[in-house]
């Protein structure tokens, strides 16, 4: 078997570089954000959101065909950018779309379908059982979706939100001869997406664009933007969790701009008081440390204090301070935090006894309400018991069993490597589940399962790439 694509370390080199080859793909992309950009511009409404919905879709397709690693990048800026563009033809031309913030990243990620009924026939003698069962148990949860609740946009958003990150870590896996080349991109993308959305929300915090308030008022929300930062993305849930994935991922960058995007990132992070977040990042790190070799931990080590050192005197600076100290101090008192108390609620024996008996699900678009006479049940932070009620133990036990499969399958072979990267990778798949479950909002069923299921798949196609290698070289 001879790999579609190779990369040579000055290849790899030439990786970081920006770089707006091929041609007809940078073309495609550039002269989308150029035409939304007019139509913006001279505020016509409907040219912006055809360019936005259609173009992205149309482009999407046409890097899937043609440039595979392009697709998967295109896709990662989308999940990044794609609510703050929806904001800005929002706010200029007054088409709003409630509920459909991320119905284009969601639409295009979900073009990988495609992927599925070309290697369905045969995905079980490609490993890919545990992806069956996952993408199985979230079709079930469509079809009882249809049945119990009406068809909308938002419903539609929702289960997309659910279906397209699954979809894409199958795309991902079943290319594993693209690792080397997907290991490269990731890093890049998140390096410069740490870098723009945390300038971004720097901004944000500093002076709030019209278009922000807009967002907010929107949503229902109060806009009082000292309290939390979103930047790009459409909540500060969402925005926390990626960048606690990129942050990590930052460790073992090899660009000399890893250190400006870990002080800006950082910063920004931590104004979004999403202690879940927060812990996250760390519980990452603790797994992180002790996998990786000597030399590597030094790195790390060496890393950790060097941002300490610059990180820690900014984050004392008024005005960022007084938001970030004051949510510290937070874990000192959880007994009088509202929110925390709240989600303990969640937990409680009316909502477990409502659970324990939800065999057959509400559908994947499950908006916390249930019916008269049963337990309250309110938002996403309930994690695993949100999956429960939303999928039912008929859907929620094939598609937790696939991703343990996964996890397992992720150990048992990671072992023998020594990447770095898919060491990294799933000590932020393991952290980021553990908090979701648990009760970090903006990842069980929505844009922050992009991040459980593209970094868990990138790092299995790791370890079969390594495999493969590894029974070529004991060939010859």
């Amino acid at each position: 078997m001879r790999f579609k694509q190779t990369l040579s370390q000055n290849s790899l080199r030439e990786s970081w570089k920006i770089s707006l080859k091929p041609e007809p793909a940078w073309s495609a992309i550039l002269g989308l954000i150029i035409l939304i950009f007019i139509a913006l511009i001279v505020k016509v409404g409907i040219l912006a959101l055809l360019a936005y919905y259609l173009g992205s879709f149309i482009i999407g397709l046409f890097l899937y065909q043609r440039y595979p690693i392009l697709y998967v990048g295109f896709t990662w800026w989308l999940w990044f950018m794609g609510p703050f563009v929806k904001r800005l033809i929002d706010y200029q031309s007054g088409f709003v779309m409630p509920g459909a913030w991320n119905l284009i990243p969601a639409l295009v990620t979900s073009i990988s379908f495609t992927t599925l009924v070309r290697h369905l026939p045969r995905s079980l003698n490609q490993d890919s059982f545990p992806f069956i069962l996952s993408i199985g148990a979230l079709f079930y949860g469509s079809i009882i979706q249809l049945i119990q609740q009406p068809i909308t946009l938002r419903n539609i958003t929702t289960v997309l939100g659910w279906l397209a990150p699954v979809l894409f870590g199958f795309h991902l896996f079943v290319n594993w001869q693209y690792y080397p080349i997907y290991r490269h991109n990731l890093q890049r993308v998140f390096l410069w997406g740490i870098l723009l959305m945390g300038v971004y929300g720097i901004w944000q915090f500093f002076m709030p664009l019209p278009w922000d308030t807009f967002w907010i008022e929107l949503d229902g929300q109060c806009p009082c933007f000292q309290e939390r930062l979103w930047s790009t993305m459409s909540t500060p849930f969402v925005f926390a969790v990626f960048m606690s994935a990129g942050l990590l991922l930052l460790y073992i960058n090899q660009s000399a701009l890893k250190f400006p995007a870990a002080l800006i990132g950082y910063l920004c992070f931590m104004l979004t008081s999403v202690r879940s977040a927060w812990l996250s990042c760390v519980v990452g790190l603790l797994f992180l440390l002790p996998s990786l070799q000597a030399r590597y931990q030094k790195r790390l080590i060496v890393a950790i204090i060097i941002l300490g050192i610059f990180c820690i005197p900014l984050t004392s600076i008024k005005p960022f301070s007084e938001i970030i100290v004051s949510r510290l101090a937070t874990f000192s008192n959880l007994e009088s935090d509202d929110s925390f108390q709240g989600r303990l609620n969640f937990f409680g024996v009316d909502t477990l006894n409502s659970a324990m008996v939800e065999f057959v699900g509400r559908g994947l678009s499950f908006d916390g309400k249930t019916l008269e006479g049963e337990a309250s049940f309110v938002g996403e932070d309930a994690g695993f018991l949100w999956i429960l009620f939303s999928l039912g133990w008929f859907g929620t036990i094939p598609y937790l069993c696939g991703i343990t499969l996964l996890l397992f399958k992720l150990f048992y072979f990671s072992k023998n490597y020594l990447d770095v990267v898919v060491i990294t990778l799933r000590s932020i798949v393991i952290a980021v589940l553990l908090l979701s479950f648990i009760g970090l909002p903006g990842v069980v069923a929505s844009d922050g399962m992009m991040i459980v299921w593209g970094f868990l798949s990138i790092a299995i196609a790791g370890c079969k790439y390594y495999q493969y290698q590894s029974s070529t070289e004991k060939k010859f």
